[in-house]
């Protein structure tokens, strides 16, 4: 896979930004939130632990499972954790909600959501999801985007029944024929493989204009520590630059540091989870590096999210994030 060289030219803001930090002083400690349990999409981040980069830049990262990206923006709101990695639409919902937190980066401009079916349901068409069951998680962005992808879709909320499911119980659901769909990232084909050919119908093909996931911090440690934020987000972004031509080694990196999680079983279907997800890797603007962010990205998004009643007003996008790290 060759990376557009937008991309590549974040790797020399990086080395910029990493030359500030002494690296001959003892290393700070710093917490990242992740959106969900040690997943294959998680990996740029322990390759960057692997690689020394965090190291490197003054950073003895801790990197901490969540349980989606309402609850990493609450964490780190509330200054629980440094940084997290979270849905930009959780970011705009928790600003919303008075939660002092904003966007430093953008990771992956695309929504990342899907709604995945097995292929052996007969579901070969969006359409074909009139009168089935699609279990979703209350509370989670697939869930809050659901409403907005079914019009996109040409679908009637009455036309499908949706039900309520923890976001763990969900692959077996499907697999148990109790559901016939269920929502999920798009690198979560995985959770339905013992079931045979998976299908995966996008949320951004129907519709749903959401910016996808990003790098958060808290308004108070951008304002009084704008340095670490730097070195952090530099760091970060050569992880996931260098990832997205190197997945076998991204890979390898995450099952080292958490191997519990990464069976051998696990393993090939976790290589193909990841090269789903470093699909969406990729600058939001045109001609810029990775991490820029599109004002008319989350202008859009705002919309959306209030148009479906998930927001109750619009603000200013420059609430919701910040363009002076990635330049």
């Amino acid at each position: 896979m060759r990376f557009p060289r937008t991309i590549v030219a974040a790797l020399a803001f990086s080395t910029s930004a990493l030359a500030f930090a002494d690296n001959a002083a003892a290393a700070e400690p710093v917490t990242l939130r992740i959106d969900w349990l040690y997943t294959s999409y998680h990996a740029p981040f322990f390759l960057g632990l692997e690689k020394g980069w965090y190291r490197d830049a003054g950073i003895e990262l801790a990197i901490k499972e969540g349980r989606g990206s309402g609850n990493v923006v609450q964490l780190v709101g509330n200054g629980s954790d440094a940084f997290g990695f979270a849905g930009a639409d959780a970011v705009v919902r928790g600003v919303q909600q008075g939660v002092p937190v904003v966007s430093v980066a953008t990771i992956m401009p695309r929504n990342a959501d899907v709604l995945l079916v097995l292929a052996s349901s007969g579901i070969a068409k969006v359409a074909d999801l009139k009168g089935k069951r699609i279990g979703s998680t209350p509370g989670g962005t697939s869930d809050a985007l659901l409403p907005a992808f079914l019009r996109g879709a040409g679908l009637a909320p009455g036309d499908v029944t949706i039900v309520p499911i923890d976001a763990q119980l969900k692959p077996q659901m499907v697999l148990q024929g109790r559901v016939d769909a269920m929502n999920a990232p798009a690198w979560g084909r995985s959770f339905l493989a013992s079931g045979g050919e998976v299908r995966a119908f996008a949320y951004a093909d129907n519709g749903v204009e959401v910016v996808g996931y990003t790098i958060v911090a808290s308004a108070d440690t951008v304002k009084s520590q704008p340095d670490l934020v730097s070195r952090f987000v530099a760091a970060t972004l050569k992880s996931w630059a260098y990832a997205v031509e190197h997945p076998d080694e991204t890979l390898a990196a995450i099952v080292k540091h958490v191997p519990e999680t990464f069976t051998p079983e696990r393993r090939a279907n976790a290589r193909a989870d990841l090269v789903e997800a470093l699909k969406l890797v990729k600058p939001a603007v045109a001609g810029r590096p990775l991490g820029a962010q599109s004002e008319a990205d989350w202008e859009r998004m705002q919309k959306q999210l209030a148009d479906y009643g998930v927001i109750r007003q619009t603000r200013p996008v420059d609430q919701y994030l910040t363009h002076r790290f990635v330049r």
